[in-house]
């Protein structure tokens, strides 16, 4: 017996609403999902970026920026939020 894959459990029609309220709702929720998905990747650049400058000010500049921890760990509980919605 093989599995089912993926894509055929997605696109198998008796798993696709009949009622047009719902395949709205569905698309709606498609398209939500994609945002948080595409937000959620553009916050881990962000904290990227923002915790390598911290650790390049910190340590080859010899000047830390005060503000770079505070804002990494803000965007850290935003990702875990993001994260929560997307799983």
């Amino acid at each position: 017996m093989r599995d089912a894959t993926m894509s055929e459990v997605r696109m198998s029609p008796a798993a696709a609403p009949h009622n047009p309220l719902a395949r709205l709702l569905a698309g709606v929720n498609r398209s939500v999902m994609h945002v948080v998905g595409a937000v959620a990747a553009a916050l881990v650049v962000v904290e990227t970026a923002v915790l390598l400058t911290g650790v390049f000010y910190r340590y080859a500049l010899h000047d830390p920026l005060i503000w770079s921890d505070e804002l990494a760990s803000t965007l850290f509980i935003w990702l875990s939020m993001l994260g929560a919605v997307l799983a």
